[in-house]
């Protein structure tokens, strides 16, 4: 799987493609740790891009979202399809956990107006 990587005003976005299945979920995964290695704890991944995601995909980003609120940012997911949402709402019930926003530049503007505080308050679709 290729996973697009780069960084704007501070938060860096990943954008994978394809599948999120057995081996993408891996690259994800390698993909953040070393985001997070490396400091960065500021993070939207794009899933406008990502043709399936399997639940061990989903445990991976919750996973994350939870690593990058202790080191003091957040991971925000952006673009999700329709299916992908409705996943999200079924399996999350604290939206501010693990929030979405439909395109990159509204969860850029949650950072923008939020810096490091995280998704309270912030609108989730």
């Amino acid at each position: 799987m290729y996973i697009e990587r780069h960084l704007e005003s501070g938060v860096a976005i990943l954008r994978p493609e394809d599948r999120l299945d057995i081996i993408g979920y891996l690259d994800l995964e390698e993909t953040l740790g070393d985001l997070l290695l490396d400091g960065q704890s500021r993070i939207i991944i794009d899933l406008s891009l990502v043709t399936y995601a399997n639940s061990t995909s989903l445990a991976v980003m919750a996973r994350f979202a939870r690593e990058a609120d202790l080191a003091g940012g957040h991971l925000v997911l952006a673009s999700p399809s329709k299916t992908f949402q409705r996943i999200l709402d079924l399996a999350i019930a604290d939206k501010s956990f693990l929030p979405s926003w439909p395109t990159v530049e509204e969860a850029l503007a949650f950072f923008k107006s939020s810096g490091q505080s995280g998704a309270a308050g912030a609108s989730v679709v």
